[in-house]
């Protein structure tokens, strides 16, 4: 696991919400983040130009990768890079920047590789997203979109869902707001 900068809170932590897995069985849970963990790597991978070694669970999620990746045509700009933010003391690991061939600004994306995208996930996507966001603009990361996807890989290599929002103002302050209650939640 990589190490983080003392004293930085992950946008991960941030947005997680509470008991959210907690019915789901441990060695289930194990699971799937091995999967997740797998594909975000060969996918960095690809990005570095490299074939990835996949187990036979993991396989269909790169193919709806790299489905999705040939049908858009993006190029990847940057991928798996780590940002800090020393003003809120927060770092967040960013999946990509993208290019989309029709659009100048570069787009952030996250990869996933879960089953559902529940109203409470979504949510989370929207906040992970935002703080995404600001962590580009604070890192003077230039020509990065408004908008930002959340990509869901199929586990059997079909086209994915891509959910997509765009950064506001009322965004970054539900960021804030998670922020505060998250930092209250751990002085309890």
């Amino acid at each position: 696991m990589e190490k983080i900068k003392k004293g930085y809170i992950r946008v991960s932590e941030i947005v997680s919400v509470p008991g959210m897995f907690d019915m789901i069985p441990p060695d289930v849970l194990e699971n799937k983040v091995r999967i997740g963990t797998n594909v975000h790597e060969a996918i960095h991978m690809d990005f570095l130009g490299f074939v990835p070694d996949l187990a036979e669970d993991e396989k269909g999620y790169y193919d709806s990768y790299l489905e999705w990746k040939g049908m858009t045509k993006v190029t990847t700009v940057m991928s798996e890079d780590r940002f800090y933010d020393d003003t809120l003391m927060i770092t967040g690991a960013i999946d990509g920047l993208l290019r989309f061939p029709y659009e100048d600004n570069m787009v952030a994306v996250d990869w996933k590789t879960s089953a559902t995208c529940t109203k409470a996930i979504s949510d989370t996507w929207r906040a992970q997203g935002g703080f995404y966001h600001y962590l580009l603009e604070q890192n003077h990361v230039h020509n990065v979109s408004q908008r930002y996807l959340f990509v869901q890989l199929h586990p059997k290599g079909k086209l994915p869902k891509v959910k997509e929002f765009l950064f506001t103002q009322d965004i970054m302050k539900e960021c804030l707001d998670l922020l505060d209650k998250y930092r209250f939640s751990i002085k309890q």
